[in-house]
């Protein structure tokens, strides 16, 4: 054995457990690297959510110090950041100058934009204070940052009142205040004796209903008027435009432009036909300048250029 050796013995022994320790630690730190760096992080790991019961969360209006808006959930999953999450059972309450102006309903919805843009599903209804509007539909968007709110899927809006209308489509969006309603694709709306649909309607507070594509309308006294897009005044005055045909319980007219006046109780009066009118009664047609047709007497008055064919 070398002098080395003899000397430094007892300390080789005594220093042999500390540096197998070493070893060993380097070649787990190495092992762990390995398989830190080739080992996929659990999906679930990435959407750890944060579950709470009885959620609860409002808006304050900074310069009033007034309430916004609640929404009040039995249990909500949220994200780590809770940014983002589904809540279930959920109420939402909208204020104004801090008194409640409507409030929304669903058996769950999904926040998202920080909890300010919520999309309620399954049971979505929404129901003003005053009871003057009562909304149902598959999916109620409700944006903090918008005006208006937006629904989707078969939803239909009652207007109670004085008068009482129904408002449906597949897709809409109606202001917060309920002056304005947009519906698109099937829109529909029934206001008395007026029955309307269209590819789209606007509805808008001092402004003549609009409807365009495929526009169809029943007035007042069970004349049907379709036309490429119609406008219905509240003095019951009705324009259309762009392949128009009126059908009444005697005649069948078609011009590219129509104007009904209506009398003194809205109801339609005369009907004035211009761009190529014609009228179709008893399987003759007449051509004109133009065609005034009145609904009293169900009398045609014809002019200009008039001829027949049948």
């Amino acid at each position: 054995m070398s002098d080395f050796l003899r000397k430094y013995k007892s300390r080789i022994i005594l220093l042999s457990p500390v540096i197998v320790g070493l070893l060993f630690f380097v070649y787990s730190s190495i092992s762990a690297l390995i398989t830190i760096s080739t080992t996929e992080v659990p999906e679930e790991f990435e959407k750890a959510s944060v579950v709470v019961k009885n959620y609860e969360i409002s808006e304050i209006d900074r310069t009033t110090n007034k309430l916004k808006w609640t929404l009040k959930a039995d249990r909500a999953d949220l994200d780590q950041d809770q940014k983002q999450g589904k809540v279930h059972n959920v109420v939402i309450t909208v204020y104004e100058a801090g008194a409640k102006k409507f409030t929304i309903k669903a058996d769950y919805a999904l926040m998202s934009d920080k909890q300010k843009s919520i999309r309620l599903y399954d049971g979505a209804q929404l129901n003003s204070s005053d009871g003057l509007h009562e909304l149902t539909a598959a999916e109620i968007h409700f944006d903090e940052s918008r005006t208006d709110i937006e629904v989707r899927g078969d939803w239909q809006l009652k207007k109670n009142g004085k008068e009482p209308a129904i408002v449906t489509g597949d897709e809409g969006f109606i202001s917060k205040d309920f002056k304005a309603i947009r519906s698109r694709g099937h829109a529909s709306l029934s206001q008395g004796t007026t029955k309307l649909t269209a590819n789209e309607l606007v509805l808008s507070a001092d402004k003549p209903i609009t409807a365009r594509g495929n526009a169809s309308a029943k007035l007042a006294n069970g004349s049907i008027v379709n036309a490429s897009e119609l406008l219905i005044y509240e003095s019951g005055e009705v324009k259309a435009r762009g392949s128009v045909a009126v059908t009444t319980s005697k005649v069948v007219v078609h011009a590219q432009d129509m104007l009904v006046e209506a009398g003194a109780d809205h109801k339609p009066k005369l009907a004035k036909f211009k761009g190529n009118p014609y009228i179709v009664q008893d399987g003759r047609t007449i051509y004109a300048d133009s065609i005034i047709y009145d609904f009293s007497t169900e009398q045609a008055v014809i002019e200009g250029n008039v001829r027949s064919q049948k």
